[in-house]
């Protein structure tokens, strides 16, 4: 009968072990909140806060989910809510009165947000599968949307300076963007929508501005400027779109539109512009 007993204990402690969650909080200071609730099995929450008046919510619904929350500072908000199997998603606040949110649905999603500075804000949402999306943030006042719905995309915004912006959404399989500000009041927008498209935003100076869009499939675009107050906007529909704009000083502006139909071939556009107060303005349709 022992025997009997010892077998059965034996057979059950795997099945305890499989879905057990794991949730460790440490917090240092005064008036900190932290708030944690898990459902599902081997799904684990560490929260780590140093400081005065930091809040860290964190949910997770599914199997093998991770999250990992560290505040450092006053008055900082954190929120990651997790459903599904196998994501991640980490944050990380040094400085006062930040913002973070984390909202992923589906499988095998990363999220990886990073804030050094004071009253910062990052917000991504991810749905489907594979999606990986990282936000970084050195400086005060800056504010970053990442939204990804599909498989496979990838999203990267830095942004090194004071009081920039930077927009993205990207909806289908396999996109990639790149978006880089270094300075003050830069802006970046940039939508993408189809398939294996691909975008790269880079930003050097002061209140430089840059939209675009793409639809369709296996577009690419590419714009730097260097210098203040330059101003791009373009626009890609239809597929295998390319174009690349590179602009170096102060007050200058450039439009590129091209609309790809049918069984044409994709249209290419080039601007280099280096100076002041140049514009350049391309429109293309193929049919």
């Amino acid at each position: 009968m022992n025997r009997l007993i010892c077998a059965l204990i034996f057979l059950l402690i795997p099945i305890f072990t499989y879905s057990q969650n794991i949730n460790s909080s440490n917090s240092e200071g005064n008036d900190n909140d932290i708030v944690s609730d898990q459902l599902g099995e081997n799904n684990q929450i560490t929260t780590n806060q140093l400081g005065d008046a930091n809040f860290s919510h964190a949910v997770q619904v599914g199997i093998y989910n991770d999250s990992d929350q560290e505040q450092i500072g006053n008055s900082n908000s954190a929120s990651i809510y997790q459903s599904g199997d196998n994501n991640d998603a980490n944050q990380e606040q040094i400085g006062d009165h930040n913002f973070q949110d984390i909202n992923q649905i589906g499988d095998y999603n990363e999220s990886e947000q990073e804030q050094i500075g004071d009253f910062n804000s990052a917000i991504n949402t991810q749905e489907n599968a594979q999606n990986f999306s990282d936000q970084e943030q050195i400086g005060d006042l800056n504010q970053s949307i990442s939204i990804q719905n599909g498989l496979s995309n990838i999203s990267s915004i830095i942004q090194i300076g004071n009081n920039n912006e930077s927009n993205s959404s990207q909806m289908g399989d396999y996109n990639y963007q790149d978006q880089y500000q270094e300075g003050d009041h830069n802006f970046n927008n940039l939508q993408q929508i189809g398939d294996q498209n691909l975008s790269y935003q880079t930003q050097f100076g002061n209140s430089n501005f840059s939209n675009h869009r793409q639809e369709g499939e296996l577009n690419y675009s590419t714009v730097n400027q260097e210098g203040n107050l330059n101003t791009n906007q373009g626009e890609q529909l239809g597929n295998n779109n390319k174009s690349l704009i590179n602009q170096l000083g102060d007050s200058n502006n450039s439009i590129i539109y091209q609309h790809q139909a049918g069984n044409a071939l994709g249209n290419e556009s080039i601007i280099y512009q280096e100076g002041t107060e140049n514009t350049a303005d391309v429109d293309q349709d193929t049919i």
